[in-house]
């Protein structure tokens, strides 16, 4: 930003002052005012705001609920960067968004932290670590499970090396299953997913991914093995150890999974999702643990949050339930990296340039 370069009023709206803190220290003649909420997901506050400025403001920073609650207020609004990677609450008033207007969303903090949780899934998965957790609260001490699995994993290799690939995942007790030989799915390659397909190729894993289209080859990348699109889901399905939804909520993509989509899933796969919790509705993911078509489910997201106590997920044996914590991540590092993208893009925005991380409303992501 130049001495005498025009200054845009910034309205932020965060849960704590801690970004608004880096924003003035790495840019200290940004034209900042700032809303201090109550949570994340409210347009509650720990203080009564003063909006007798909120005409003025053109760029708004911070939770998306927030703005879209308050967009009324806000009639001179050009750019709106919101502090989640997701922008359903955005979508849900489309029509209501000015002329013009510009959403980006965030693509930069919750990669890594996405990335992790899966990964530890999966290996938690594959050693088999809730087997054990139980066999400690019943103070039992038994090798059966990996004893059998090795001497089983010896006699396939002998007879076939193809059933080695396919044969080993059979019941939720089985194990040692090197991730080497073990395929994840992707479904959706954004920022996140690429991470987590370059999480899951670090530890030697054949790699397929969902892409809406097509990817030239040029753009390939070499963290994944196999690139398929929407018309290829029931392949990909079929071929994968591990099923890994971080698909955005859109027309395209609500109940992809649900009815007997699963029923494809060969190699009862476990599935994890961090994406939107209507990939699938919940009588079709009970009906494929149940049938056999999944071998457990890992689920981060929901359609409803929080989860509804009556809901029979919470009791399902092979069912892991964590409260939308997989973007968790040390805090004031993930602040620190949520100022910078935005000064990043606030700077071109400043500039006349493209900003980055731009939102499709039309497609919603």
């Amino acid at each position: 930003m130049t001495k005498n370069q025009r200054r845009p009023v910034v309205l932020t709206a965060f849960p704590h002052d801690h970004i608004n803190t880096f924003l003035q220290q790495q840019e200290p003649r940004l034209d900042l005012r700032r809303v201090l909420l109550k949570q994340w997901w409210s347009s509650e506050y720990l203080q009564t705001p003063d909006r007798t400025y909120w005409k003025d403001v053109e760029v708004y920073f911070g939770s998306s609920v927030h703005v879209c609650q308050n967009l009324h207020l806000l009639p001179n609004l050009r750019w709106i960067q919101t502090a989640e990677a997701g922008v359903d609450a955005v979508l849900k008033i489309k029509r209501d968004l000015p002329p013009g207007i510009t959403v980006t969303r965030n693509a930069m903090t919750f990669q890594s932290p996405i990335s992790q949780y899966v990964i530890g899934q999966i290996i938690s998965a594959n050693m088999n670590f809730r087997h054990f957790q139980r066999q400690q609260n019943q103070r039992t001490w038994d090798r059966h499970v990996y004893i059998l699995d090795i001497t089983y994993k010896c006699l396939m290799l002998e007879l076939d090396n193809r059933l080695l690939k396919t044969s080993f995942r059979t019941t939720p007790d089985s194990g040692l299953k090197h991730l080497s030989s073990c395929t994840v799915g992707i479904l959706g390659l954004g920022a996140i997913g690429s991470e987590v397909a370059r999480a899951c190729k670090y530890w030697d894993m054949t790699v397929w991914g969902l892409k809406r289209s097509e990817v030239k080859e040029e753009d390939r990348k070499t963290f994944v093995d196999e690139y398929r699109q929407p018309c290829d889901l029931l392949e990909l399905l079929s071929s994968c150890d591990f099923l890994v939804n971080i698909l955005p909520s859109t027309p395209e993509t609500r109940g992809l999974l649900s009815g007997d989509v699963l029923s494809h899933c060969r190699k009862k796969p476990l599935f994890i999702n961090v994406g939107r919790g209507d990939i699938i509705d919940d009588e079709s993911l009970l009906s494929a643990l149940r049938g056999g078509w999944l071998s457990g489910a890992v689920l981060d997201i929901f359609t409803e949050e929080p989860l509804s106590r009556d809901s029979p997920l919470w009791g399902e044996r092979d069912v892991v339930i964590t409260p939308h914590v997989s973007n968790q991540s040390d805090c004031m590092d993930s602040y620190k990296k949520l100022a910078s993208m935005f000064l990043a893009n606030y700077n071109r925005y400043l500039n006349g340039q493209a900003l980055e991380n731009v939102v499709n409303i039309d497609r919603g992501y």
